[in-house]
């Protein structure tokens, strides 16, 4: 079970880090940052949002002044797994 729990908040961490890492690069290779790559393709996502077929695409960005904060995301699922630890431990150790 140890092993499985490290793992699990390894593959956690490194899910963001990679994303900033990609993010860095693509900045770097592009010039723009992602708020202004996302404005620039934002016409390209909107089309596909209006064809009504990719309703799920959707659903995250429904709520009114959502932004996307890694920071604030990485914190949130964090906690969350952190949270289910004491909860898996004293389900096994029962």
């Amino acid at each position: 079970m140890a092993i499985h729990t490290h793992l699990t908040l390894f593959a956690y961490v490194q899910g963001p880090a990679v994303t900033v890492e990609s993010e860095t690069r693509a900045e770097q290779d592009t010039g723009m940052p992602d708020a202004e790559w996302t404005a620039r393709n934002a016409p390209c996502s909107g089309a596909i949002a209006a064809t009504g077929n990719h309703a799920l695409l959707n659903t995250p960005f429904t709520p009114d002044g959502f932004e996307p904060d890694l920071e604030t995301l990485f914190e949130f699922g964090l906690r969350r797994t952190l949270d289910g630890i004491p909860v898996m431990i004293s389900e096994t150790s029962a």
